[in-house]
């Protein structure tokens, strides 16, 4: 108190009573820091005692026992991708997604009015030239019923060539005009500059057609000849005129009232109707050339007399043979028929709609018998061979049964395919991973570890050992290149060194707890 007193005599009670304040705050913070200090240290001490658990594994084992993965598809080893192989309206489709079907089934038909009329024109064509051959009894006789078979065959030809221009031309060229019979047809889209050229030449077209369809009523043999001629320069005029308005179509502007899908569909029309009349063109070209073939024929027999009756009777049949296979080539090429057996895995096809010729239509397929394609590099590759074993999605097990001996040059890999059984439950078109195991590999020096197990630096790459303290020790390797989750080791490791398997996060001089599982 004597001390207190002299202090307040001195400096003040109030400055007395702020210098203890100030000392007491301070032993107070003092304390405050201590506990915490203490409690800090107290919390670390288990940390310091937390160690890194780390796997390991020798470089012997992992060359035996490592798998580099990929990615492969798995396809059916039986598939066919059919296309149109012409262009038409679909008149009907005759599967469904999912269907089973036989080799040879036609999935789908496409407008053919006109090709099975020629089929069937060039059928009578060849049995009228069977029955000529057979039942003539000399040169003369067997090249009359020829040159009669060839006149009865180009009015035919004649007829059905007006209907496909007729068609053309009233059934889609029209549709451009806003009165294609009229005095003024009026072209309704973008001409660029030849308007009047065009509505002149669909007004010309009118009395063409008028007056073809009329000769159609009383063609016959014996004024067909020059009909055919007719028929021939009119087919080229609709023909020229059809690819005029084809080029115009192509060069329109889609626009809210000529939309792009409108385009489209009409440019895929006229493509039709040009494969129509060229096809219309060429069968009214052989009926004209038949027909001459058949005059000649018959004049050499008058000249010869009999003695040619065998070979003109087969030249005949030869011909009509060639017409036959001719028409029904072309009829074909309206069915959409599948090669082989399998299921309907996609079908791109509808009923109504129109088909672009190489348009894709369908997917066949065995999905019973399935393999697997992936690729590998050139470097990759040269370490598997055909039999040996791969695991599919970890699980299945396959076969490799090819590995291509060159390198593609689109991917610039090898393709290597895989077998599988059929009880693998997998399926058609799926991704899955595929694991090639290293002793089935072939031979090699080279080592190959994970690539977790490199610490790669800005300069270098370390693998760590742990030493008997339990201590990390680099070791400086070099890297060559990398094949899935491995990478092959040039140089730094030896084949009874035991190495850590993952060293992310390590640094040398760690201690380390090793697991043992």
């Amino acid at each position: 108190m004597n001390i207190l007193n002299k202090l307040y005599s001195w400096y003040g009670k109030k400055t007395v009573f702020l210098f203890l304040a100030a000392i007491v705050a301070l032993l107070v913070i003092g304390v405050i820091f201590a506990f915490s200090s203490n409690g800090d240290q107290s919390e670390a001490a288990p940390q310091s005692d937390s160690l890194s658990r780390v796997k390991l594994g020798s470089i012997s084992q992992l060359q035996s026992q490592s798998l580099f993965r990929v990615i492969g598809e798995v396809k059916a080893v039986s598939e066919a991708r059919l296309q149109a192989e012409s262009s038409g309206r679909i008149t009907s489709v005759n599967a469904n997604l999912g269907d089973t079907v036989q080799a040879g089934f036609v999935l789908a038909t496409l407008e053919n009015s006109a090709q099975r009329a020629a089929l069937l024109q060039a059928e009578g064509s060849y049995e009228a030239a069977l029955a000529g051959a057979a039942s003539s009894k000399s040169g003369t006789e067997s090249a009359e019923t020829s040159l009669s078979a060839a006149l009865t065959s180009g009015v035919s030809t004649y007829r059905s060539a007006f209907i496909s221009a007729d068609s053309s031309v009233r059934n889609t060229i029209d549709d451009l005009f806003t009165d294609p019979a009229g005095a003024t047809p009026g072209f309704r889209l973008d001409s660029y500059g030849s308007a009047v050229a065009l509505n002149q030449e669909r007004k010309d077209l009118e009395p063409i057609l008028d007056e073809w369809s009329a000769k159609t009523a009383t063609a016959d043999i014996g004024n067909i000849r020059s009909r055919l001629g007719e028929a021939i320069t009119n087919t080229q005029r609709i023909l020229q005129y059809t690819e005029t308005l084809s080029a115009i179509v192509s060069r329109q502007d889609p626009s809210s009232i000529f939309t792009q899908t409108q385009k489209d569909s009409l440019e895929a029309e006229f493509l039709g109707i040009r494969s129509n009349l060229n096809q219309t063109l060429q069968a009214l070209e052989s009926a004209q050339t038949a027909i001459k073939s058949s005059e000649e024929a018959l004049d050499r027999a008058k000249i010869a007399g009999s003695s040619n009756e065998v070979s003109l009777a087969d030249a005949q049949v030869k011909s009509a043979l060639g017409s036959l296979q001719a028409a029904r080539s072309s009829y074909e090429k309206t069915l959409v028929r599948t090669p082989i057996s399998g299921v309907v895995n996609a079908l791109y096809l509808k009923e109504g709609e129109y088909a672009s010729q190489g348009q894709p239509s369908a997917i066949i397929a065995n999905n019973n018998a399935l393999e697997i394609t992936t690729a590998l590099s050139s470097a990759d590759a040269e370490l598997v061979s055909i039999g040996d074993k791969v695991f599919v999605n970890g699980a299945t097990e396959g076969l490799i049964t090819a590995v291509a001996p060159a390198i593609d040059p689109a991917s610039g890999k090898k393709e290597i395919k895989i077998g599988v059984v059929e009880d693998s439950q997998l399926t058609n078109g799926e991704t899955v991973t595929i694991e090639f195991k290293r002793s089935e590999a072939k031979s090699s020096d080279t080592i190959h570890i994970p690539l977790s197990a490199v610490k790669i630096g800005v300069d270098s790459q370390q693998v760590f050992t742990v030493s008997g303290s339990g201590e990390l020790e680099a070791h400086a390797v070099s890297m060559g290149s990398i094949m899935g989750d491995l990478v092959e080791i040039t140089q730094g490791l030896s084949a009874d060194m035991v190495i850590v398997l993952d060293a992310r996060g390590l640094r040398a001089g760690q201690k380390v707890e090793i697991i043992t599982e």
